[in-house]
């Protein structure tokens, strides 16, 4: 295939990873997990910084890893973009995109040419001549991604690229990156925390757990019907662990929640119940209505949530207007009753690991 096919096995002390995937040539993989997960060890694989123990890499036909192989970092081809800029200080800003030209070899002169194209496509070009230290964070970041894409890389390689700007900052260059990855043949792999850096940016989702792959997916489709409580906290949903049965999943503490069992659901095995906090009503009293879902829990926090609070109590999450919490008098420590309508609750298999790729 043309673009990125990764299949790979890395054993650091006691941490072992074991994944697989591919990336076609103009798509984007977002990687996600928790911290510890394997997501930095993958990208260290990825830019020839760490060799695996086993497996390979291949990118645009060529083996950088394995059989034999490993290709150092500065003949694969590959760009990195970081939180961190990492702009050289005492270059300009077309002496800092000209870097990665010239180091495979173009003459200086033409070298800044590619990099004034690639400032002006970053809408930086007005930024040529000052030196890092005269742009803000914003504007350090385009020239960065410009340098990134200089060198025309075969693949692209994002870690957290946005953490490190301001809120006002990060939408701009997020818009950036999205109509320069969708405009070209190159693979991209982004790490990140954010679930709206994988919706803006990313295809396909590919999700970490203790170095193992346990989901894997088309993005809407994996942050919308999360497998694991890692996925389920950056989409915003709640997830809770158990077996599947015919009326929907009963808990690991015994309690059935009913739910719709989704077509692969199958009673007896590990499964999880999905729903979004806005579908979990909070009650002072008894609960109203005729929910089939309905438990006691002491609130533990609540927290600004955009316009809506959100309320933690036991293992569920709920929204609730402003006007809401004062009218219950909600605090931590008080005991509510939740209530969830079954038709809300979503029941799917639970992760396997699946680490090689498909």
């Amino acid at each position: 295939m043309t673009g990125l096919r990764v299949d790979i096995a890395v054993r650091r002390g006691e941490f072992e990873l074991d994944a697989g995937f591919e990336v076609p040539a103009g798509g984007v993989l977002a990687v996600l997990g928790p911290n510890g997960s394997g997501k930095s060890t993958v990208l260290a694989c990825l830019a020839g910084l760490l060799r695996p123990g086993r497996g390979e890499v291949v990118l645009a036909g060529r083996r950088l890893t394995g059989d034999g192989v490993h290709v150092p970092p500065h003949r694969r081809r590959v760009g990195l973009l970081a939180q961190d800029p990492l702009l050289f200080p005492h270059l300009s800003v077309v002496d800092n995109v000209a870097f990665a030209p010239k180091a495979k070899g173009v003459p200086t002169r033409q070298a800044r040419e590619v990099a004034a194209r690639w400032l002006s496509e970053v809408d930086a070009a007005g930024l040529a001549d000052r030196k890092p230290a005269q742009l803000s964070g914003g504007q350090a970041q385009r020239v960065a991604i410009a340098r990134a894409l200089a060198g025309e890389p075969d693949l692209l390689l994002l870690d957290e690229p946005f953490a490190a700007l301001d809120v006002d900052a990060a939408p701009a260059i997020r818009a950036l990156l999205r109509r320069i990855l969708r405009d070209g043949d190159r693979a991209t792999v982004l790490v990140t925390h954010d679930p709206l850096d994988a919706l803006t940016l990313a295809d396909t989702v590919l999700v970490l757990s203790g170095g193992d792959v346990v989901e894997r997916g088309p993005t809407k489709e994996v942050l919308s019907a999360p497998r694991t409580a890692f996925t389920a906290r950056i989409a915003g949903l709640n997830l809770i662990s158990g077996t599947a049965v015919p009326e929907g999943l009963r808990a690991e503490d015994g309690t059935v929640i009913a739910g719709m069992l989704a077509a692969e659901t199958v009673a007896g095995q590990p499964a999880v119940a999905v729903f979004a906090p806005n579908a979990v009503a909070v009650y002072a009293g008894r609960a109203h209505g005729s929910p089939r879902n309905t438990i006691e829990a002491e609130v533990s926090a609540l927290e600004p949530h955009g316009p809506v609070v959100r309320l933690r109590a036991g293992a569920f999450t709920a929204d609730l207007t402003p006007a809401a919490v004062a009218d219950l008098g909600l605090e931590p420590g008080v005991v509510v009753r939740l209530a969830v309508k079954a038709t809300t609750v979503a029941v799917h298999p639970a992760p396997a690991a699946v680490g090689s790729a498909p």
